[in-house]
Order: C-alpha cells, then structure tokens, then sequence
C-alpha cells in the first residue's frame, strides 16, 4: 500500500510507531513502513523527493502540483513503451482529479502545454476521433434511410389522396345514379 502526500505525516507516523510499526526514509521523500504491518507499504512525500524530473509522476499525485510537475510528467512519458504508457494514464487521470484547477488553466491558456498534454493522449484521442465518425457514419447512413422513409411516406400520402378523389368521385356517382333512379320510378 502506498500513501502520497506533500508532507510528512508525523501525527500519523507517531500513531504508528505507538503501534509497533516503525517508519524509516529509504530514498529522499519515500518512507517505508515495518514491523507490525501485514502488507508492503510505504509512505511517499513528495515535497521531499528531488525535482530532477525522476519522480516526476509521484510529484504529480497531489493537490500540489504545478505546470512544472505535469511538463516533467509529460516529458517523461514521451520515453514510455506501450505497457507502461497505460500506467502512465492512469496517474495522468488521478492527477488530473487532484488538480482540476491546474487543468483548467492550462486548458484555458492553451499554449505548448495544451499541446503536450494532447501529444500524451494522442493514440487515446486518434481512437476516440475514429469511433466518433464511425458513428457520424452510421447516422448519416440512418438519416439517408429515414429521409428515404419520408418519401416512401410521402408517396403513400399521395396514393391515399388519389384514393380519396376516386372514393368521392364513385361516392358522387352512386349518389347520382341513385337520385336517377328514384326520378325515374316516380
């Protein structure tokens, strides 16, 4: 288990230590946890790991990222291969939840980071855009046959006019021979 955070959680890792489970810095900013735990855990604070660029995805795992934390973010997955690449996502999609606000000021100022951003996603977005005018596709295709409805509707509408005009013509008719009829047995 993992717990990221911007700064160290010392009321939580003295809680811990009064009970048996001791905490210690392995690397800069990444505590492990043993002792009277039943699972692997660690605790990442990522205020103190280095800015090299190196943790740039744990960096980007809390509500205190910046643009520099998602240009390091999107740098470094330029290098990733595809199986990686899905992780790569996923963080992507947690760290947009942590920082909407940052998001939706680079969405809104665009520029180069906008366009990283895209270049990230670009196979996610090319897939989208593919099923997107499949389905434009098949709506084009269902408005032709709904258009070729309306004529073959139109059509009938026509057929049940000329039908109208013959039932009142025979209508008028019969009622004529009928009147004929009775003038003639007068």
């Amino acid at each position: 288990m993992t717990m990221v955070r911007h700064s160290i959680p010392r009321e939580m890792l003295r809680r811990l230590k009064s009970d048996g489970i001791d905490s210690g810095e392995i690397l800069p900013g990444i505590y492990e946890l043993t002792g009277r735990i039943p699972f692997v855990s660690q605790v990442i604070v990522t205020g103190r790991l280095p800015d090299n660029g190196e943790h740039a995805w744990l960096k980007g795992l809390t509500k205190k990222a910046d643009i520099g934390h998602l240009d390091n973010i999107v740098e470094s997955s330029r290098t990733l291969d595809a199986r990686h690449k899905e992780y790569a996502e996923d963080v992507m999609d947690v760290f947009a939840r942590a920082n909407i606000g940052l998001m939706g000021k680079i969405k809104k100022e665009g520029g180069q980071m906008c366009r990283a951003v895209n270049e990230l996603f670009a196979d996610e977005i090319n897939e989208m855009k593919a099923v997107i005018a499949a389905k434009d596709e098949q709506l084009a295709d269902k408005d032709v046959q709904l258009a070729d409805k309306d004529v073959q509707l139109a059509d009938k509408d026509v057929q049940l006019a000329d039908k109208d005009v013959q039932i009142r013509t025979l209508t008028d008719r019969v009622a004529q021979l009928e009147n004929e009829r009775r003038i003639a047995s007068m």
